[in-house]
């Protein structure tokens, strides 16, 4: 989907800051988990530290998502 259909739907980062955005808030809930499970019962670090990673580099698609709706927004009121 990404600017597959880049003149007749433009609307595809859209859905990809979408789709971003929910899996930022799955990969979210299961860092809070692992560090949770750390905080109380002394659990192993490594968990936390990948996906938290995961999450950021989700969070960092995110933000290319919305920078490509403000580029298509830009274009097209020019």
């Amino acid at each position: 989907m990404n600017g597959t259909f880049k003149a007749s739907f433009p609307y595809s980062p859209h859905f990809r800051g979408f789709a971003s955005f929910v899996i930022c808030v799955f990969w979210g809930q299961i860092t809070l988990g692992i560090l949770v499970s750390v905080a109380n019962n002394g659990g192993v670090w490594t968990g936390f530290w990948a996906y938290s990673g995961f999450m950021l580099l989700e969070m960092w698609n995110l933000l290319r998502a919305w920078v490509d709706v403000g580029a298509i927004k830009a274009a097209r009121s020019a």
